[in-house]
């Protein structure tokens, strides 16, 4: 019995402590969003720049979805706060400094969110309110 005490300490101290992908209660980073900060932390001379240094795998061609039909559309679709905005060099009109958040979507999670069923997904920029 005695050495059940020891394990159970263990135990306790290992469930306390952060999960997996945290560290000393720090968030991971989210693979899928960009925030403020990470936007503001290096120069660029626009959105495009930012991402591209950031979250290169948002610019890349995930490959014409199958949900509509195939439209040919390789890329990620842009939405600025919520709304369709352009295709992916649309990215090379707006400044990092005027951005809360990025936010990738593949074709499947657009759907759901959008209602689109053409691309390879979306790129949904949020603007920072009070512009």
């Amino acid at each position: 019995m005695r050495t059940f005490y020891p394990f159970a300490l263990i135990a306790v101290v290992a469930c306390t402590a952060g999960g997996p992908g945290t560290s000393q209660g720090i968030p991971a980073q989210d693979r899928n969003y960009i925030t403020n900060a990470e936007l503001l932390s290096l120069p660029s001379s626009s959105l495009y720049d930012a991402v591209e240094k950031l979250r290169p795998h948002f610019l890349r061609s995930h490959g014409a979805s199958s949900l509509g039909g195939g439209s040919g559309d390789d890329f990620a679709t842009v939405y600025l706060d919520g709304r369709p905005y352009g295709d992916i060099n649309s990215l090379r009109s707006l400044v990092p400094a005027q951005i809360s958040g990025v936010r990738y979507y593949d074709a499947i999670g657009a759907q759901q969110k959008f209602g689109i069923t053409k691309g390879s997904g979306v790129i949904d920029v949020a603007v920072k309110t009070g512009q």
